[in-house]
């Protein structure tokens, strides 16, 4: 995943999130790998939420940066080939986003937990049944990175 340098402004569908996010410089300021990743869980597919738990040194590197970015926008790739992109974002926002956004959180251990969503309201247990929107981000490479290193589990129901 990499996290780019530059904000995006708010945009609500994914078609017009693409494009800004490609007229933008590409520099990452952020970039991290599966192995950063301690654990990760995500509902059945096609699932429309997943978590990502930072391993303790991660979430020391990136942890004070990723606390404080909004609107940024993230590319997730895998093997050189981009998936997807979304948006940082706060969980309860006011936007109706219908794109990837990825919200920050803190584990009591003060460990990174980064909330994937297909859609802004995702985490909030309002999200639509979408299932274009679903499979956008549930891609089988992804799953597949993480069960190869045995660290996937089922998301646990809202």
């Amino acid at each position: 995943m990499e996290v780019l340098t530059e904000d995006v402004s708010t945009t609500y569908d994914y078609a017009t999130l693409e494009q800004r996010v490609a007229a933008l410089p590409q520099e990452p300021l952020l970039t991290f790998t599966d192995a950063d990743i301690a654990s990760a869980s995500a509902e059945p597919a096609p699932a429309s939420r997943m978590a990502f738990r930072m391993t303790a040194a991660a979430s020391a590197r990136h942890g004070a940066a990723l606390d404080n970015l909004f609107n940024r926008p993230f590319r997730v790739s895998c093997d050189g080939q981009s998936l997807f992109v979304g948006v940082l974002y706060m969980e309860h926002g006011a936007a109706a986003l219908l794109t990837p956004v990825l919200h920050v959180s803190r584990d009591t251990d003060d460990t990174v937990v980064l909330h994937l969503g297909a859609e802004q309201a995702s985490w909030q247990g309002l999200s639509s049944s979408v299932e274009e929107r679903r499979r956008r981000i549930d891609r089988a490479e992804l799953r597949a990175a993480f069960c190869r290193r045995g660290v996937l589990s089922v998301l646990p129901a809202r």
